[in-house]
């Protein structure tokens, strides 16, 4: 049995106005209803999220859009996908993977880490090269 809560309480869980989620519901963000499940709260959740990071109504429509479009088997993006935001885009995390939302692009995730490491070039050091760097530094 899967727990249920009604609009009041899932407004008051989440600290949203009924402005605000009958916004949502215009833009076409989330579907009019009564109860919301588990489901529907982590979709309400995740708008919050995107809006408190200034991402643009439009723009999370867009990514719902390109989401349905792109992904098989995939109906409700909020509900079925963990979204985030990445600046002021929208990234989807897939298998481990993440993903522009809109464009469908595969994106390097290089943590700080592994840029490091790619980034740091290390001449072998031989007995001949460390008496050369001490004779420069001479």
């Amino acid at each position: 049995m899967s727990q249920t809560f009604s609009r009041a309480a899932a407004r008051r869980v989440l600290q949203i106005t009924e402005r605000q989620l009958k916004a949502w519901e215009r833009q076409n963000l989330v579907r009019p209803a009564t109860l919301y499940g588990f489901r529907e709260l982590l979709a309400l959740r995740t708008l919050i999220h995107l809006r408190a990071h200034r991402v643009p109504p439009q723009q999370i429509r867009r990514a719902i859009l390109a989401l349905t479009r792109k992904l098989r088997g995939v109906e409700d993006p909020l509900t079925e996908l963990r979204l985030y935001a990445d600046g002021k885009k929208i990234r989807v995390e897939l298998e481990g993977r993440a993903m522009d939302a809109e464009s469908g692009q595969l994106l390097l995730n290089f943590d700080r880490g592994e840029l490091n490491r790619l980034l740091e070039f290390r001449v072998k050091e031989t007995p001949q090269t460390v008496r050369d760097l001490r004779q420069e530094a001479l």
